[in-house]
C-alpha cells in the first residue's frame, strides 16, 4: 500500500490460501480528508476461478483525530 498525496491510499496485493486451495490477486484505492472521513474501493479476484469475485465499497467516519 502506498499513500499518494497524504490523500489517496493505492493497494495491491496476493493471496495463497493453503488452508482452502485459493489464489486470489485484488487492488484498491481510496480518498482520505482532512475532516475525518475516508471512502475505499477495492476488486478481488480468484486465479483460475472466473466466476469468484468481490468488489467491496466503504464510507469511514473517524469521530476522534
Amino acid at each position: 500500500e502506498y499513500l499518494l498525496g497524504e490523500m489517496v491510499p493505492v493497494r495491491a496485493g496476493f493471496l495463497h490460501d493453503d488452508a482452502l486451495g485459493g489464489k486470489w490477486w485484488s487492488v484498491g484505492l481510496g480518498l482520505v480528508t482532512a475532516g475525518g472521513f475516508a471512502l475505499d474501493a477495492s476488486y478481488r479476484q480468484a486465479i483460475g476461478v472466473p466466476g469468484a469475485r468481490t468488489f467491496a465499497a466503504a464510507l469511514k467516519i473517524f469521530l476522534f483525530q
